[in-house]
């Protein structure tokens, strides 16, 4: 999850961070952190529960500020990532054998 800098609230990565070592940098929309550490001042930091310690650069996590949660969406290298296509779809792809309607 790469560091790029962009205004406040419009950021679409969050960074994992593993170790803390001094401040975050800024311009990410949230931080994902491995432990808590009490040097971390920004609004946006969520500690991983243990099912999510195994997140790495590419994958996709919904957090839910709200309700405290994060949850992981698709993950890179699993085997077993699926999207589900309705009969509504209007991408038109080209293998698919079932056109829209």
């Amino acid at each position: 999850m790469g560091a790029q800098a962009v205004p406040d609230g419009e950021a679409p990565e969050i960074l994992l961070v593993r170790e803390s070592r001094g401040p975050l940098p800024p311009g990410f929309r949230a931080y994902l952190l491995e432990a808590e550490s009490p040097d971390v001042n920004v609004p946006d930091a969520y500690v991983m529960p243990p099912g999510l310690l195994a997140l790495a650069e590419g994958d996709v996590v919904r957090v839910e500020p709200s309700q405290g949660r994060v949850s992981a969406l698709y993950r890179k290298e699993s085997l077993s990532n699926s999207l589900l296509v309705t009969e509504r779809c209007d991408n038109y792809c080209l293998m698919c054998s079932q056109p829209p309607r």
